[in-house]
């Protein structure tokens, strides 16, 4: 029998496994998921957004911060933030259900 027609376009992918794991955590001991409780429009988050905090991570790349205000973890953008503001982590990651 001979084959006739075009092959699959697919043929030359492989099927990758993501492994959400490795891709979204460094640092394991140091990483924390909360979901926000509230719109922060000014930041680009929504309510119910999951973030990823790494206590870890430097923060000079970071923009956006969880902070210690008044005893409550809240996110502030990195310019907003006072020098005497206790930092919790860097936010790397955002998970938003679309």
């Amino acid at each position: 029998m001979q084959r006739t027609g075009f092959p699959s376009p697919a043929k030359n992918y492989e099927k990758l496994d993501i492994d959400l794991n490795k891709l979204l955590i460094d640092s394991p001991s140091s990483t924390f998921f909360f979901r926000t409780k509230r719109d922060y429009k000014e930041l680009g988050l929504k309510n119910g957004d999951i973030i990823i905090v790494d206590r870890s991570k430097h923060l000079r790349k970071s923009i956006l911060l969880v902070v210690l205000l008044d005893g409550r973890l809240t996110i502030k953008n990195i310019c907003d933030i006072k020098p005497e503001t206790e930092i919790f982590g860097k936010i790397t990651y955002v998970i938003r259900k679309l």
